[in-house]
């Protein structure tokens, strides 16, 4: 994971912890799962509080096995979670990857802030 306070906010399970990070966007956050899986997909949840900062609305996730070379294997925008921040799941094809990393590109409010209350990964 990226050295930065807090940041294992984003794999704890409490919906109700959020990192952000403040700066102009894209921002991205690598994760170290340990060890290699076989990913098939990603979920993210936005902040879950009434006054929502931060919530991605463009994304790009990309995997490595080593944390240097990267692959994508999801890009896109996550419809409407502005209004309806809820979980989000993405699927693709499966890849073998010890790493991922989440790339905010755009806030739903077109802020310059990267907030994520939780996300994971889906393993086969």
């Amino acid at each position: 994971m990226n050295k930065n306070d807090d940041a294992e906010k984003i794999i704890d399970a409490d919906e109700n912890s959020v990192w952000t990070k403040q700066g102009k966007l894209p921002q991205e956050v690598i994760v170290d799962l340990g060890k290699t899986y076989n990913l098939k997909g990603f979920t993210y949840l936005p902040q879950q509080s009434r006054w929502l900062q931060g919530v991605i609305a463009d994304y790009e996730f990309m995997l490595s096995e080593n944390g240097k070379q990267w692959q994508k294997v999801s890009e896109g925008e996550f419809s409407n979670i502005k209004n309806n921040p809820i979980e989000q799941l993405i699927e693709f094809k499966t890849t073998k990857a010890r790493y991922f990393k989440f790339v905010g590109k755009r806030s739903a409010d077109d802020t310059e802030v990267f907030g994520i209350a939780e996300i994971g990964v889906i393993t086969e």
